[in-house]
């Protein structure tokens, strides 16, 4: 079952709003995202940076493992640094939930998935494994419309792509090479004007890894 929006936890900030809204408008459909601060203020934040700054946009889901994880955020079009884990909530990666993906303590940065089916059992004992929010239940049905026919990516035994080449060709290589890979078109949050956002960096190429 889909992620349910849970209360905010006792020792949250107060000042957050309850939720915003980003639309990833896609090859094969809409998908809105409730992005939850009271979940993941740092992982929140980032998040909407990215989607305000265009930084989502014609990016690939290179990594589509069927009833698992959808993976998107590379090539990365800059150099994000990295934001600190958020305080554990205990909110579980059921169907629809929205992380970050890292390669250890505080390294998120600026790499993504979607859970497309329940990973509660392998994901979330991690201090940056933390949902940021989830897809909309009006959403879930497009997540079943991601192409998955490539599978994991080649690092990991796959038949999908290798990231280093995604960081060194970019989406040439992607889209000469797994054609049928499934593309974020744009992404823009709905109703986040970016008031106090942090200062974006300047574009450089990053390599990041699967979480």
């Amino acid at each position: 079952e889909p992620v349910m929006p849970a209360a905010p936890s006792a020792g949250g900030a107060i000042d957050l709003p309850t939720s915003y809204t980003v639309r990833l408008e896609t090859t094969v459909g809409n998908i809105d995202i409730i992005v939850r601060p009271d979940w993941a203020p740092h992982g929140t934040r980032r998040f909407l940076e990215l989607a305000a700054a265009g930084d989502l946009a014609d990016l690939a889901f290179y990594r589509a493992i069927k009833g698992c994880i959808v993976q998107f955020g590379l090539p990365a079009k800059r150099n994000w640094p990295p934001i600190p884990d958020d305080p554990a909530t205990g909110v579980p990666f059921l169907l629809g939930a929205v992380s970050f993906a890292a390669i250890g303590e505080n390294t998120r940065r600026s790499t993504l998935f979607i859970c497309t089916g329940d990973m509660s059992h392998c994901l979330g004992d991690k201090s940056w494994e933390t949902p940021i929010g989830a897809v909309a239940e009006s959403s879930l049905d497009v997540l079943d419309r991601i192409e998955t026919v490539y599978g994991d990516i080649a690092e990991f035994g796959g038949r999908g792509p290798d990231t280093g080449r995604i960081n060194e060709e970019g989406n040439a290589y992607l889209k000469s090479e797994f054609p049928r890979l499934s593309f974020i078109r744009s992404a823009r949050p709905l109703d986040w004007d970016g008031a106090g956002a942090a200062k974006q960096p300047p574009p450089t190429a990053v390599s990041e890894e699967a979480p």
